[in-house]
Formats: C-alpha cells, sequence, structure tokens
C-alpha cells in the first residue's frame, strides 16, 4: 500500500508531470475501446493520497526484526545512485521525501537499516582499486593533469560571467545555434554546462565480492554495455583525503575555494532551488597534500546533490561522484584492462 500511496502522490508532485513524466496504462490483447475508456475514468477518478496520509503509512510499515537482506540494501544504494541528477529539479519522489511530515517515518526506517549497513560503507579507502572505461573507454584515459583542469575550469567560469553580464547566449564550437530568448543573467534560463565537482583523471573503486563497485555505483551510466575495468596500481605511501563527513568537504573547500558561480549556477539552481555563490575544491592546490581523495559511501549519502553551506554567501555541492568513489590527482599506474558486460539473465556483471 505505500508504494502505491507514495507512486501516487510522487506523480502528482514531479515537475514534469503530463510532459516528460506520464503515467500510461496496459491492456490485455482483446479489451475493447468501452472497457479502456471506463478503466482509464476510473483510475482518474481514484483520489490521491495526502502527503499526512504517505507518513502514517510510513510510520506503521512492518519492519523485520532481523534487519533488511543485504540484497534490498544494495538494490536501494544503486537505485540513490541511478537516480541522483545535477541538472534537472528533484523529481516527484525526492520532492515527496523532502516533505518535512515524513522526516520521523525515514528516520525509523534509517534507524532499522543502519546496523545493517556494510562496514565498507564507512570505511577508508581499499588497497586494492578498480577503475572503469564505460562505453569501451580507457580506464586510464585522462584530459590532462588537475593544473589544467584548473586551468580550464577558469577559463570557462570566466566566459561565463562574461556571457552573465552580457545577458546573452554564446555557444562555444561547430554544430551549435544560439537561440534567441535565453537570458543567462536569469537563473531559471534553460541552459545547462558542467555540473560536476571532480576534477579529470583517473577514478576508481574498491571491488566487493570480486566486482568492482563501480560497476553498479557510477551515476549517469545506464546502459553502457561494455564496461572495460583494469586494476590501479596505487604507489606505497599514497596521501589519501578521506572525506568520511560532508563537513570535510567543506573544509576542504573554505581551504581551498575555487569560484565557479557563473558555470554552475544554473544547473545546481534547478537542483537546489538555490542561487548564489558557488564553489568547489580547487583540485590543483590540494594535489600539493595529496594524490588522492577518497569519499566514503556514508558520507556520499549524507552529502550528495545537496547545497552544502561554507559560509553566509556560498555554497558547494558533491556532484557526479559515487559511493566509495577515489579521485587520483597525481598520476597513477593503470594495469591491462579486461571487459565485463551485464549479462541480465544472470543479473551480474560478467567477463566478455
Amino acid at each position: 500500500m505505500l508504494s502505491y500511496a507514495a507512486f501516487d502522490r510522487g506523480y502528482e508532485l514531479d515537475p514534469g508531470k503530463g510532459t516528460s513524466v506520464q503515467r500510461l496504462m496496459a491492456f490485455p490483447p482483446g479489451t475493447t475501446q468501452e472497457e479502456m475508456d471506463a478503466a482509464r475514468a476510473t483510475e482518474d477518478a481514484r483520489p490521491v493520497p495526502r502527503v499526512a496520509e504517505i507518513a502514517g503509512l510510513l510510520t506503521q510499515v512492518p519492519l523485520p526484526a532481523a534487519g533488511p537482506s543485504q540484497v534490498h540494501v544494495a538494490e536501494a544504494l544503486a537505485d540513490s545512485v541511478a537516480t541522483a541528477m545535477y541538472w534537472q529539479p528533484p523529481d516527484g519522489q525526492d520532492v515527496l521525501a523532502g516533505h518535512g511530515e515524513l522526516d520521523d517515518g525515514l528516520a525509523r526506517v534509517a534507524a532499522w537499516l543502519a546496523p545493517h549497513a556494510p562496514d565498507w560503507w564507512t570505511a577508508p579507502m581499499a588497497d586494492h582499486q578498480w577503475a572503469l572505461g564505460w562505453w569501451g573507454h580507457d580506464p586510464g584515459e585522462r584530459s590532462g593533469s588537475v593544473t589544467e583542469w584548473r586551468d580550464r575550469a577558469l577559463a570557462e567560469e570566466e566566459r561565463s560571467a562574461r556571457m552573465r553580464r552580457e545577458n546573452r547566449v554564446d555557444y562555444p564550437g561547430e554544430g551549435w545555434s544560439p537561440t534567441p530568448g535565453l537570458r543567462p543573467a536569469d537563473v531559471d534560463a534553460p541552459i545547462s554546462g558542467t555540473w560536476w565537482s571532480f576534477p579529470d583523471g583517473v577514478q576508481s573503486t574498491r571491488a566487493v565480492e570480486g566486482v568492482p563497485l563501480g560497476l553498479d555505483l557510477t551515476e549517469d551510466a545506464g546502459g553502457a554495455e561494455d564496461v572495460q575495468v583494469a586494476a590501479v596500481q596505487s604507489r606505497a605511501g599514497a596521501r589519501v583525503l578521506e572525506i568520511d563527513d560532508p563537513q570535510v568537504w567543506v573544509d576542504l573547500c573554505r581551504a581551498h575555494p575555487l569560484e565557479v558561480t557563473c558555470s554552475r549556477r544554473h544547473d545546481w539552481y534547478r537542483v537546489t532551488g538555490r542561487d548564489g555563490r558557488w564553489v568547489v575544491p580547487d583540485w590543483a592546490a590540494v594535489a600539493e597534500t595529496y594524490d588522492a581523495v577518497h569519499l566514503t559511501t556514508a558520507a556520499y549519502l549524507a552529502g550528495a546533490t545537496r547545497a552544502l553551506a561554507v559560509d553566509a554567501e556560498t555554497a558547494t555541492m558533491i556532484a557526479g561522484w559515487g559511493p566509495d568513489a577515489t579521485q587520483w590527482l597525481t598520476p597513477v599506474q593503470i594495469g591491462p584492462a579486461h571487459s565485463r558486460g551485464y549479462d541480465q539473465r544472470a543479473e551480474a556483471w560478467v567477463a566478455r
């Protein structure tokens, strides 16, 4: 009952209701037009549960004393990553979950789940790491050093700031056509750009039961049929910054801020509803002290997709990272790659 109620109310709350998100009905062969019309009329007349009703159901749903199965925990984490978006408004289910009326019920579920969360959710970076190359790309492929990344980020910010001052659109490269009426100075303008907060370079995760976590816990990677997997040969004594709480990320932004307001404001406003100054860590400066940055799964769940206050006027966002992700800031060796594909029947990643 709870899942149906949440689905119904979530659809009503979805900003894409009736356009990008639609409800459809399926009918068996032989169904007449009159029967289909009657079923649709019944569906349209069915009352949609109020948020308060869903809150009540959430506080009453049975929670087995033995806790959740590890399969369900893994599936829930994968769903959370797969539905994380940093370039558009929250969908209806996220809007529903954000209602304060659900806080008590959600806290009850969280307290029930927490003792059964895998140990690696809070563990530091594992010694053995795996990098992935999606859609056949080389896992060790990188666009340049973090210093070059910073140069490009600053250039993008400068260009975006100029467009904001001039209140116009200037699409780079061939094949782009400026759209009359778009106003970059307007935070509601339908403009997108760079929305992630990680630098160029190799990103890796640990493996659990022989399967690199990134295969199931990489944001925006759905649909890939061929993934190149390679071991990361990190050197002994690598300096790793552990981000085990969102506050560590915030402190990093305070120590090494890189302004990204104009280049991120449209996307991050849609996600958070916040219009103000934005920063990310200056990864080139961080690389002077650390070789890698590891984001624990617990910190990812606590901080990703949220506006994190740096000071009264400034915020930051953990955007585009995955659970247990390690971002390498200095050169690292990558071993030979092998191909894996997802077997739909086995529901598992298999060697190819």
